[in-house]
């Protein structure tokens, strides 16, 4: 809820963004940062018109698409209201990365050669 709320107030919900969530190679939507598949509880996905219940619950935990390409196969935050849905691999979008804790996060700048840049 945080992130899209972020993004709607800071104008950005006039993009889509990929998250780290695709099928690509397996049957099932997994993140890709952790390699886990999407819980049960996973309630953010699109849902299909006049029904309540989110497309990732209807497809089933275990085979929730018959296809594991590219095409339809990683998750996106669909503008203008941002809702998590699939959509094709190869479509060129932004994307949101998970902030993970650097070696170096606590001990200040790194220091770097001017052959590094």
């Amino acid at each position: 809820d945080s992130i899209m709320q972020y993004l709607g107030n800071a104008g950005y919900n006039k993009y889509d963004f990929w998250t780290s969530g695709n099928k690509l190679g397996t049957h099932m939507l997994i993140w890709m940062s952790t390699g886990l598949p999407f819980n049960a509880t996973f309630d953010y996905m699109r849902k299909l018109p006049g029904d309540d219940m989110p497309v990732a619950r209807q497809l089933g935990a275990v085979e929730q698409r018959k296809d594991s390409g590219s095409g339809d196969g990683c998750v996106v935050l669909r503008a203008p209201d941002l809702t998590w849905d699939t959509d094709d691999c190869t479509n060129i979008k932004d994307f949101i990365c998970e902030q993970t804790r650097c070696y170096y996060y606590n001990y200040g700048s790194i220091p770097v050669s001017s052959a590094q840049g």
